[in-house]
């Protein structure tokens, strides 16, 4: 990993295309269980088509549970790597910044009832 001066080191390119990639195929996923779902709907509406519907739409029950629990696991994972980056930050010793922040929120505050 290489670090700049002042800044958090930088992630491999693999860590970083992982969540992006991860969250593409959940999308995409999505999209499947719609179009199957439509599919059915088409074929046996529109066009008469019969077939055994439990087994589709069990599969598609089993894609729509595979899908939440990486939706959820995403998410958790994207949470997880959030305090680690704040933690890695440099902190402010002096007292004065938070005054600072805290008159300036106020008269921001001030502003907006205005």
């Amino acid at each position: 990993m290489v670090e700049r001066a002042n800044s958090l080191p930088e992630a491999p390119p693999e860590e970083v295309e992982l969540p992006r990639r991860l969250r593409q195929y959940i999308n995409l996923r999505w999209l499947a269980i719609g179009a199957i779902l439509l599919i059915v709907f088409l074929a046996q509406m529109a066009f008469g088509v019969r077939f055994a519907l439990r087994p589709v739409l069990g599969v598609t029950a089993g894609i729509v549970l595979y899908n939440l629990a990486f939706s959820l696991w995403a998410r958790w994972e994207a949470r997880a790597v959030l305090p680690a980056e704040v933690l890695a930050r440099p902190r402010r010793t002096s007292t004065s910044a938070g005054k600072t922040a805290r008159a300036s929120h106020r008269a921001h505050r001030e502003k907006a009832r205005l």
